[in-house]
């Protein structure tokens, strides 16, 4: 049959064949385009607004599915501990549906808070070019200084600028935990930025960014959880560069600056009093007060534990597992906000998937953290410090339950551990 065809016939048939695969990557490349640029659009979103973050996201993962591209990628990623920590975090989360003691409604809705899990996986995969994971992560961080920025000129009563929340203080669309964390990120970043050699005025800008986003936190809003997470990091920094000295001399600094701040700042002495007024009233069994409450869930949920020591109480059953042991929690109690988890990501993880949940967590945090030391030194340092960070502010908030506070992390995580994965490649 092919001898029968003529020169010119087969000359078509080749350049129809071209056409139709230059078609096919030219349409990859826009859906890879549209991803990406919809990745980017979320990290502008992030610290204004869940609902642009979650739309943008769900752009990125259907654009990257309509690509045609995915399993190329997931060949690619097949060894990438961090996508492959992902994939199997989230098998792990539906499995806890199968023994969970919520309705099947209720667990599936939790489960469905993880999904953070899977755009982890996608992002360290779809960020597999160098341009578009640094255009990420300065969408992210330029996004967050227009977060202080409009928080100064809430602050400073500007005309055109909203009033500053009464509880809350200076804050915008998000909550003053969210901000909080939001500035003591961005101070991270812009020190760890101006270590690199670079122009005296850039430096400057760097130190400015930093001092102005720490005056945001402790004098502007009623942010606590970011009062834990920059000591922490303080902490942390200081440990870093000299070992136990560099600690002790960062707890000097922090007990001296504490002590300054608590004499000085209305809204820090303000909520560090609030916090021993509360528990006070705990100790004389009162529990409807913001940090009676906290302790509160943390007693149920090391009750919960205690009953469900090895496998947990399965996807989705904090709130099942809390409501049969509230009997005589007050009446007031039962309209509190934040019912819906312990406020606490390691008890809320060992509720729900028990000892085995909380070891492998815990064994990805020092997975993860460990492997940053692979990344390039600016990079590293970002993503260690972001690491701390999640790790102390876990302590009392519930963060990859939360829809803003998980999307950060993912979304730095993502970018960050994308150039791992890119240097291997680039090696291989």
């Amino acid at each position: 049959m092919l001898d029968a065809m003529s020169s010119s016939d087969i000359s078509l048939l080749e350049r129809e064949a071209k056409a139709a695969g230059s078609t096919t990557n030219h349409y990859q490349a826009v859906m890879l385009t549209l991803a990406r640029g919809a990745t980017a659009a979320m990290a502008a979103a992030l610290p204004f607004s869940t609902a642009a973050t979650n739309a943008f996201a769900a752009i990125a993962f259907f654009a990257w599915i309509l690509s045609g591209k995915v399993l190329i990628q997931v060949r690619r990623a097949a060894r990438d501990p961090v996508v492959l920590g992902a994939i199997a975090a989230t098998l792990f989360v539906l499995a806890g549906v199968l023994w969970s003691s919520a309705e099947l409604a209720a667990s599936a809705e939790a489960a469905a808070k993880y999904r953070k899990l899977i755009l982890l996986a996608m992002l360290v995969m779809l960020l597999d070019e160098s341009r578009w994971r640094q255009a990420v992560l300065a969408v992210f961080f330029g996004s967050t200084v227009l977060l202080l920025l409009a928080s100064i000129g809430v602050y400073l009563r500007l005309p055109g600028f909203p009033a500053a929340n009464e509880l809350q203080g200076a804050i915008l669309q998000r909550s003053h935990i969210t901000q909080g964390l939001l500035m003591a990120l961005l101070a991270a970043a812009a020190l760890i930025w101006s270590s690199k050699p670079r122009a005296l005025w850039l430096k400057l800008v760097a130190w400015v960014i930093a001092a102005a986003a720490l005056a945001n936190l402790f004098g502007m809003i009623q942010g606590r959880t970011g009062y834990l997470v920059v000591a922490v990091l303080e902490f942390w920094a200081g440990w870093r560069r000299f070992s136990w000295r560099g600690a002790a001399a960062a707890g000097l600094v922090l007990a001296t600056l504490a002590f300054v701040a608590y004499a000085n700042l209305s809204t820090v002495k303000h909520r560090l009093d609030l916090v021993a007024s509360d528990l006070d009233r705990f100790k004389a069994g009162e529990i409807d007060t913001p940090s009676g409450r906290r302790l509160h869930f943390y007693q149920r949920a090391l009750q919960i534990i205690a009953d469900n020591p090895v496998f947990g109480a399965g996807t989705g059953a904090w709130a099942t597992e809390y409501n049969v042991r509230s009997g005589g929690d007050p009446a007031s109690l039962a309209k509190a906000q934040g019912l819906g988890n312990p406020h606490n990501d390691y008890l809320l993880v060992a509720v729900q998937w028990g000892s085995v949940g909380l070891l492998l967590m815990l064994g990805a945090l020092v997975g993860l953290y460990r492997l940053a030391s692979r990344l390039p030194r600016q990079s590293s340092r970002l993503a260690q410090a972001s690491i701390v960070a999640y790790s102390a502010g876990a302590l009392v908030n519930s963060f990859l339950w939360d829809a803003g506070e998980g999307m950060m992390f993912v979304l730095l995580w993502g970018a960050l551990f994308a150039e791992q994965r890119l240097s291997q490649h680039d090696g291989s």
